[in-house]
């Protein structure tokens, strides 16, 4: 397992490649036109893939929500509804992430999601791979940030399923055939 101090080195690396910056951009919110509507917050979640909403709904229930999103969160429901990449019918909804990422549990709550749908993961994909060096951890962490932990094609399981397994090699040659996974894949 990653210390603290790996593991916040690894962030900051992940954040510098998401959002050009060390620190969380927990205000970010903008359409890069990938498909996947509106990216935001500390790892980009995304206003199709489920994950912007999982933070903003966790984020109602809590008895700090400042009602920022209550114009947005029907809309926000139907396009996840069929992980439709549209953003049509969210005007005003970087305005509320914006407003809302003032607000310091708003901040934990992405963190919190961060590492419940992507670091976790991550990391249990590490373990049963017997990844022992940071870099190897961090890679883990990253690729599942940037790619996904679902079945798509390229996700972190499907670019693992293409590597050949760390028993069959030591892991700085694991690590290598993995790059290079994730380079094509890219």
């Amino acid at each position: 397992a990653l210390t603290n101090c790996q593991k916040s080195i690894i962030q900051q690396l992940t954040n510098t490649f998401e959002n050009s910056q060390k620190n969380f951009a927990f205000d970010y919110c903008d359409d890069i036109h990938d498909g996947r509507g509106y990216t935001v917050g500390v790892v980009g979640f995304t206003t199709s893939t489920k994950d912007a909403l999982d933070v903003i709904q966790t984020y109602t229930e809590s008895s700090n929500y400042q009602n920022e999103f209550d114009d947005s969160l029907p809309r926000l429901l139907e396009l996840n509804s069929t992980l439709s990449g549209e953003t049509s019918g969210l005007k005003g909804f970087c305005r509320a992430w914006y407003k809302a990422s003032s607000n310091p549990t708003f901040r934990a709550i992405q963190i919190a999601k961060a590492d419940e749908l992507y670091y976790n993961p991550s990391q249990t994909f590490a373990d049963e791979l017997a990844l022992e060096l940071p870099t190897s951890r961090g890679q883990m962490y990253d690729a599942a940030v940037q790619m996904g932990i679902e079945s798509d094609p390229d996700s972190l399981p499907s670019m693992l399923k293409r590597v050949p397994r760390t028993s069959d090699m030591s892991e700085e040659e694991w690590l290598t055939a993995f790059l290079a996974e994730r380079e094509r894949t890219l």
